[in-house]
C-alpha cells in the first residue's frame, strides 16, 4: 500500500478540479454580469477594457449604446429638441470619455443593469419626443395645406428677369438682386417673401436666402415694378465665392405675399419649416419604435 502516494495522486486533479470550477464561474460572471467600477475615470475606462475582454461584440455594443443614453445632459436634450438628436451629438465620441458624465449612475452596477437603466431613460425621453413632434408636425402640415391651396392665386404674381451682378472690389463689394415683380393678382401687394437661389457656371447651387421684399409704394393689382436690391451683408450676396464666379444665374420664387391691409396670402410656410417637416417624419418611426419595445 501507498498511502501518501495514493493520496498524491488525487490530490493533483482535485485541485484541478477546482481551478477548471472557478474559470467556469468566472466566465458565468463575465459580460452584462461584471460589475463596473467608475469611482475614477481610470477605473471606469480599465473597467471598460475588462467588458471588451470578455464579453461578446454584441453585449459591448449594448453596453457602450447604454452609456452614450446615459451620457447625454438634460440641457442637450432640450437644446436639440429631443433625446435622438441629443444622442447624434455624442455619436461620433468614444465611451471611454464619458466617465465623468456616467460614473455616478454605473458605479457598482452590471453592464446588464446599465443596460436596463439607459432603456428606461431613453424611452422616457422618446415618448416624450414623441407627443411633442407629433403636435409639431400637425401645425406644420397645417400650414403646408394651407399654402398649397394658396398656390393658384401666388402664381398670379410673377418675378421677370433676376440678375445678380457683384460691384466693387474687398471692403466695397456690394451685391446688387435686380427683377421686375408683375402683380397679375387682383390684390395690391405691400410686401413679397422670396426664396432666392445663386448657380454658378455649372449649375452648382453656391448659396440660397429667404427674404422679404417691401414695396414701397405698394404694387397695384395689374403693375409691373422694376426692383433694384443692393446689399453689403457680408458673407451673403457679396460673399468671396459668388465674387469670383465668371457667371451667376439668379432664380427667385414667391413664397408669400402681404396685401395693404397686412393680411398673408399664405399660411407660413418656408424651406426651413419643409426641412423640419422631413426630419419629423423620419423621427417618427423612429421613436414609436422605442416607445413600442417592450
Amino acid at each position: 500500500m501507498r498511502p501518501t502516494g495514493a493520496g498524491t495522486e488525487f490530490a493533483l486533479p482535485r485541485a484541478l478540479f477546482f481551478t477548471v470550477a472557478l474559470a467556469l464561474l468566472a466566465g458565468c460572471s463575465s459580460g452584462l454580469d461584471q460589475k463596473f467600477d467608475a469611482a475614477t475615470e481610470a477605473a471606469y475606462r480599465a473597467s471598460l477594457e475588462r467588458l471588451r475582454k470578455h464579453a461578446s461584440a454584441e453585449e459591448v455594443r449594448q453596453v457602450e449604446d447604454a452609456l452614450r443614453v446615459l451620457a447625454v445632459p438634460n440641457v442637450s436634450i432640450g437644446f436639440e429638441g429631443g433625446i435622438l438628436g441629443a444622442l447624434d451629438k455624442l455619436r461620433g465620441q468614444r465611451v471611454d470619455t464619458f466617465g465623468e458624465a456616467v460614473g455616478s449612475q454605473v458605479d457598482g452596477r452590471t453592464g446588464r443593469d446599465i443596460v436596463a437603466a439607459a432603456k428606461v431613460r431613453l424611452k422616457q425621453e422618446a415618448e416624450k419626443q414623441l407627443v411633442a413632434e407629433k403636435a409639431e408636425m400637425a401645425k406644420l402640415e397645417r400650414a403646408k395645406g394651407e399654402k398649397e391651396a394658396a398656390r393658384e392665386f401666388l402664381a398670379k404674381v410673377e418675378i421677370q428677369e433676376p440678375r445678380i451682378a457683384i460691384l466693387g472690389t474687398d471692403a466695397q463689394r456690394m451685391g446688387v438682386l435686380d427683377f421686375k415683380v408683375a402683380n397679375g393678382s387682383e390684390e395690391t401687394l405691400a410686401s413679397l417673401f422670396l426664396r432666392a437661389s445663386v448657380t454658378g457656371a455649372e449649375g452648382k447651387v453656391l448659396f440660397t436666402d429667404e427674404f422679404t421684399y417691401r414695396a414701397s409704394p405698394p404694387i397695384a393689382a395689374g403693375q409691373v415694378r422694376d426692383v433694384r436690391l443692393p446689399s453689403n451683408s457680408p458673407n451673403k450676396w457679396n460673399s468671396p465665392e459668388l465674387a469670383k464666379q465668371s457667371q451667376l444665374t439668379l432664380q427667385l420664387q414667391v413664397e408669400n405675399a402681404s396685401t395693404l391691409a397686412g393680411s398673408k396670402l399664405a399660411a407660413s410656410f418656408t424651406q426651413k419649416d419643409a426641412e423640419r417637416l422631413a426630419m419629423l417624419v423620419k423621427h417618427k418611426p423612429q421613436l414609436e419604435a422605442i416607445v413600442s419595445n417592450p
